[in-house]
């Protein structure tokens, strides 16, 4: 079974996207906080290298939004979701800069 990790802003956006978009053969798992993201990520069976994940709702807006980016950062070693990573890293520093004013 495929592991897609879910960043969401909220756990309560985690199950509406859940809800809506159940696939066969793919288990969607909750980036609760940076602890758990890190803690799944070493000890997945399935040894989890470059792995796949989907940013939804207020992602950006999650208490451990810089660390979790950070950990799939360095876990991704595929230049494309490296390119992926850096539209998202460039999302989340707009969304504070915008903060700022």
């Amino acid at each position: 079974m495929k592991t897609v990790y879910v960043i969401a802003g909220n756990e309560k956006e985690f199950w509406e996207h859940e809800g809506t978009n159940k696939t066969n053969g793919i288990l969607y798992y909750y980036v609760k906080d940076y602890n758990s993201l890190r803690e799944h990520m070493l000890f997945n069976p399935d040894g989890i290298f470059n792995p796949d994940g989907i940013f939804i709702g207020t992602w950006y807006t999650h208490p451990d939004i810089y660390h979790i980016l950070q950990e799939l950062t360095l876990a991704c070693d595929d230049p494309k979701k490296q390119a992926i990573m850096q539209t998202v890293r460039k999302k989340y520093t707009d969304y504070l800069s915008s903060r700022m004013k």
